[in-house]
């Protein structure tokens, strides 16, 4: 299956290193693949990176989160569906107040809700609305849809 990293073990436990169960060099270097495309996209916007967005469903999320966050330029939001924040994760000031919108559902078999809502703690300090759906699997559904609209639209300051 086409993917952003490799996931090389479901296995992972409290002793286990995030790198030996995970794609990390596909992640960098998937990294700066999309940082290219964010660079050639804040130039077409003349400049202005507060008017580039990005985010993803699963892996894309992850990857949304990671390459957003360690943007040097401030982006104007990221948007994660059923994902997670690596580990691996360093932010750049740039981003350290960029708006983030979160949804999970909390019967996601995939990614546990747990699991996720943790791996966000490195955020606290973040503004962070959030989504999240009881009875709602690795997916994506109206509600959820709707309160991401909402936030894509404060963030660009209209009702």
């Amino acid at each position: 299956m086409p993917s952003w990293y490799d996931i090389k073990s479901l296995d992972v436990n409290i002793t286990t290193k995030f790198e030996e169960v995970t794609g990390v060099d596909e992640i960098h270097k998937n990294t700066e693949r999309i940082r290219e495309v964010l660079k050639h996209e804040i130039e077409l916007l003349g400049g202005d990176s507060t008017k580039v967005f990005i985010g993803g469903f699963s892996q894309g999320c992850a990857m949304a989160l990671h390459v957003g966050l360690t943007f040097e330029e401030k982006l104007g939001g990221i948007m994660g569906f059923s994902g997670y924040l690596f580990p691996i994760t360093k932010e750049h000031e740039a981003n350290a107040k960029t708006p983030i919108f979160s949804s999970h559902g909390k019967d996601d078999p995939l990614i546990p809700f747990d699991l996720s809502c943790k791996s966000y703690e490195p955020l606290k300090d973040h503004e962070i609305t959030k989504c999240h759906e009881s009875s709602l699997g690795h997916s994506i559904n109206g509600n959820i849809l709707e309160s991401a609209r909402d936030w894509f639209k404060k963030c660009l300051g209209k009702k």
